[in-house]
């Protein structure tokens, strides 16, 4: 059964040489607009938290605002990681043109108490993905130097990294955005076959 998050980078041919360089700097005014929304959608979780406890639904505005924050996440999370050299909108609308798609499946009936016990739950994830998030480093300094030199993203790190952000997007929509009662995998791997 595929889980109800994914992302889904396209691999590029061929990169910049030099854009690596300064995507770090390009990105700034989307974190500063990212970091305001991701405040809107902390409390609007906690909102989403108190209709889960006594609806078992999560309020579809609230879906809607979380969807459009790890959309535009997700874009410039790849953006930062030299995985696409596209510059993300400044929009958590859906982009069907843009080779950064997530998928996120509304969910029809959570569990009224889960939600007490998930960021605990997630624990394990968190160890796991701070390793990760460390390798995932090291690797992107080593890809910089082998775009500058091919002008190329190797598959496998390309691969590596996306798997990165895939499986820290499942955490953060079971975790803190609540959208979700299905366990993450241990695993950034796509749930869904990708053309």
């Amino acid at each position: 059964m595929p889980y109800p998050v994914d992302l889904e980078v396209g691999y590029p041919d061929q990169m910049s040489r030099l854009l690596w360089l300064v995507k770090g700097w390009l990105v700034i005014p989307h974190w500063i607009v990212l970091v305001l929304f991701g405040f809107v959608v902390a409390l609007a979780t906690w909102v989403a938290m108190f209709a889960i406890l006594f609806t078992g639904r999560y309020p579809k505005s609230i879906f809607d605002l979380v969807a459009s924050y790890a959309r535009w996440n997700g874009r410039v999370m790849a953006y930062g990681a030299l995985l696409r050299d596209e510059y993300p909108p400044f929009s958590g609308d859906e982009e069907p043109g843009y080779p950064v798609r997530l998928t996120l499946e509304e969910p029809e009936h959570l569990s009224r108490w889960l939600w007490l016990v998930k960021g605990f739950l997630a624990i394990p994830h968190g160890i796991a993905l701070m390793f990760y998030a460390i390798a995932v480093m090291f690797v992107l300094v080593f890809v910089g130097w082998v775009i500058l030199f091919t002008g190329r993203f190797p598959r496998g790190l390309f691969d590596f990294v996306v798997g990165y952000q895939r499986w820290t997007l499942r955490v953060n929509a079971y975790a803190q955005w609540q959208i979700t009662d299905q366990y993450p995998p241990f695993s950034g791997k796509p749930s869904r076959e990708i053309p």
